[in-house]
């Protein structure tokens, strides 16, 4: 049985210099990326307990983040 550390993303050196510029990740890679972590826990009620510990670590939106705009439609739940 997996625990949602799965899902974690890789921890960068510390020895890495902060003085190179950081590229940003295309989202569909990040989205691979996390496919891919889920696909290790077998187990659909642990995969989903992953996913909600993962997004309660996130910090909370701003009201100005909650608009129309970013809202996901086809939730039961208001998902910004």
């Amino acid at each position: 049985m997996l625990s949602h550390c799965a899902l974690r993303l890789p921890i960068r050196s510390k020895s890495r210099s902060r003085s190179k510029k950081k590229t940003a990740m295309p989202l569909a890679e990040k989205q691979r990326q996390l496919a891919a972590r889920c696909a290790v826990i077998e187990d659909h009620h642990e995969r989903l307990a992953a996913l909600v510990a993962r997004g309660q670590r996130w910090p909370d939106t701003t009201a100005a983040e909650r608009t129309d705009a970013h809202l996901v439609r086809g939730c039961t739940s208001a998902v910004w």
